[in-house]
């Protein structure tokens, strides 16, 4: 668990994730993290033998590729995610870098967001995150 070092910040991001639904990024649609999409994207990425030290292209490109599809075709991949390797890698090939830009700057939003959410408010470990707006 790591610590707070600018609380407002970590708040400002934690309302962020709170609030934000699909984006459009890259001209593709995005979900936020979630727990399942995410895990779907670690095991991917665990297919594949990469990771963001090994080829930052990849992982950020399967990150959004992930996060576009519909859950229910998560779900029923969940065991299986190397069937997607063909059409992550279609996906790959229909990015230009100046999309690949976007997705790479809404790849470092979301994990900071997600960072975020696991720091020590004023050395008190968060029991869960609530709606900062409440």
């Amino acid at each position: 668990m790591s610590y707070d070092i600018d609380p407002e910040k970590r708040q400002g991001l934690l309302e962020t994730a709170a609030c934000e639904g699909k984006q459009s990024v890259g001209g593709v649609e995005l979900k936020p993290f979630r727990m399942g999409s995410y895990s779907f994207y670690l095991r991917l990425l665990g297919f594949l033998k990469t990771t963001p030290a090994s080829d930052e292209h990849t992982t950020y490109c399967a990150l959004a590729f992930v996060h576009s599809l519909p859950e229910e075709r998560l779900a029923a991949l969940f065991s299986r995610p190397e069937l997607l390797v063909p059409e992550l890698f279609a996906f790959m090939q229909n990015v230009s870098m100046p999309q690949y830009k976007e997705i790479e700057s809404w790849g470092d939003s979301q994990y900071a967001q997600w960072e975020a959410s696991k720091t020590v408010e004023n050395g008190i470990a968060l029991e869960g995150i609530s709606d900062p707006k409440a």
